[in-house]
């Protein structure tokens, strides 16, 4: 009998409703979310480099091209990191400011940006 005071139960949620706020926090933790989408990033690389890039063929590779990709790729992320972040915050406070139209526009966008 002591051993099962020491069990934690889960609460039931009233009326048998799902906490829809923690549903995707629980997915991701999971890594159902994730793993699918690293699979269809993958996919889509394979699909990309057998339909479009068959006919090119690369016969030397040289250490300039691959430090020009390296540096765009970083700057890129950089670009893209500082527009989602930046313009997250431009949505969320246009949204909070109350203007009719703007702000139910801005609310609607939002979930664009939730990452």
């Amino acid at each position: 009998m002591r051993a099962q005071a020491n069990i934690r139960h889960e609460p039931t949620p009233i009326n048998n409703t799902i906490n829809e706020v923690a549903a995707p926090i629980r997915a991701e933790i999971e890594g159902t979310t994730t793993l699918g989408f690293w699979a269809g990033l993958i996919i889509l690389y394979l699909l990309w480099d057998m339909v479009v890039l068959k006919t090119k063929a690369v016969k030397v590779v040289e250490p300039a091209n691959i430090r020009t990709n390296l540096y765009n790729l970083f700057m890129i992320g950089i670009a893209s990191v500082i527009f989602i972040n930046g313009f997250k915050v431009v949505l969320v406070k246009l949204a909070a400011w109350n203007i009719p139209g703007l702000s139910w526009l801005a609310e609607k966008l939002l979930p664009l940006f939730q990452l």
